[in-house]
């Protein structure tokens, strides 16, 4: 093999690994609010039972129950969000404050809940 050849060739391989090199930033994962059937008492659970945002921030609720449609429905109905079983939906909240949220559907079979946006 010729230099240039070699000369190529460690070229091409150091464009390759500078390419996929990891950056050294971890994406960070929005606030998420994950609703769970645990089969005890309650029944369902909203996790964590507090989350904190902040304005304008896409905050993702996962419904893991694959046999119902869950909310997360604000107490002053600032937001109220339906999630089908087995599927995740994102909103933002506009406005700084603390809710404390139910599902609509199961009002007394979930945990306490709030989200604190800042």
């Amino acid at each position: 093999m010729s230099a240039r050849t070699k000369l190529a060739v460690v070229l091409i391989t150091a464009a390759g690994l500078w390419f996929t090199a990891p950056t050294g930033r971890a994406q960070e994962a929005g606030p998420t609010i994950t609703i769970t059937n645990t089969g005890s008492e309650p029944p369902y659970t909203f996790s964590p039972a507090q989350l904190d945002a902040k304005v304008g921030e896409p905050i993702t609720v996962t419904n893991n129950d694959a046999n119902g449609v869950h909310s997360v429905t604000a107490a002053d109905k600032t937001f109220n969000v339906d999630v089908p079983p087995k599927s995740s939906v994102t909103f933002k909240v506009s406005k700084a404050g603390t809710y404390d949220y139910v599902c609509q559907y199961h009002t007394d079979a979930h945990n306490a809940a709030s989200l604190n946006v800042s």
